[in-house]
């Protein structure tokens, strides 16, 4: 369910104070979800507490979990071309390309440690042994989303065979509904979400495989179909999403399945580096 139709229609049952907040929240959203529970008190003139069990009454666990919600409906619903607009203001308020760059990594930094907080080492076990144990593994990422999902797919490769990537819905619908329970598929997707990512791992839960979600939110549609699901942050000073975060869970879940997984995965290794010394592929120094 969309989330301002959600607190919409939660309001008659919120106290009087609690209301407040609530019509506030409805017609602000887009800066509320960057401001701190005390900045909000303050402008509202309720307590703190007033927010926080506001939050907590209109079905999220916290207000850091409202924000969460907002953010992705402002990613959701904020253009490239609105993205853009936000950039060149910002632009004029930057100082030093010194400065600049220190913010864009230290936002890198933001990104990790917030998905770092999130994360669940049983998880990302599960996870593992699925990609281990399946019999064939589908990597699917549209658009910007290939990144992770080329990431991923290149690297499993060396770990296992029967690994296939798609980045476009060329011969991916005929691949999907080929799959059996056997199989499984990592699904890597986030705000504004393309509904070939969702709808194919619709197909492959139908089709009873396993599968495993990268996105960015909780109101992420593909949260209610996968097995696993993995929330990155994401946030970023330019018109696109920031992947270092998924990167580094893809990270721990190759590294985890290569030590569960290493004599297998020597094996492999060692007849792909007999291949490429063959073919001569990388210059000899």
């Amino acid at each position: 369910m969309d989330v301002l139709k959600s607190i919409n229609q939660a309001i008659p049952e919120l106290s009087k104070s609690q209301k407040v907040v609530a019509y506030y929240i409805l017609e602000n959203w887009q800066t509320v979800a960057y401001k701190s529970a005390r900045t909000l008190a303050e402008e509202l003139s309720v307590s703190q507490s007033t927010i926080l069990r506001t939050a907590d009454q209109l079905g999220f666990v916290g207000f850091p979990a409202l924000q969460e919600a907002l953010q992705g409906v402002i990613n959701e619903r904020v253009s490239i071309l609105s993205q853009l607009d936000l950039a060149a203001t910002e632009e004029k308020k930057q100082g030093s390309a010194t400065d600049e760059i220190a913010k864009v990594l230290n936002l890198h930094e933001a990104n990790l440690q917030k998905t770092f907080r999130q994360l669940d080492a049983e998880k990302i076990k599960r996870v593992a042994s699925i990609l281990l144990e399946a019999d064939r593994v589908a990597v699917v990422g549209m658009r910007s989303s290939s990144a992770v999902a080329h990431c991923l797919g290149f690297n499993l490769s060396f770990i296992r065979g029967n690994v296939q990537v798609f980045n476009s819905d060329y011969m991916l619908l005929e691949y999907i509904a080929s799959m059996s329970p056997a199989d499984a598929l990592v699904v890597s997707s986030f705000s504004r979400y393309t509904m070939a990512a969702i709808e194919v791992a619709r197909t492959a839960k139908k089709k009873q495989c396993k599968v495993v979600a990268i996105t960015d939110n909780m109101t992420s549609p593909l949260i209610a179909i996968a097995d696993e699901s993995f929330i990155v942050s994401t946030t970023s000073r330019h018109i696109n999403h920031s992947f270092v975060a998924a990167i580094a869970v893809v990270d721990a879940i190759l590294t985890l399945m290569t030590r569960t997984g290493q004599q297998n995965a020597r094996k492999r290794l060692t007849g792909i580096e007999e291949q490429v010394d063959s073919l001569k592929i990388f210059y000899n120094t």
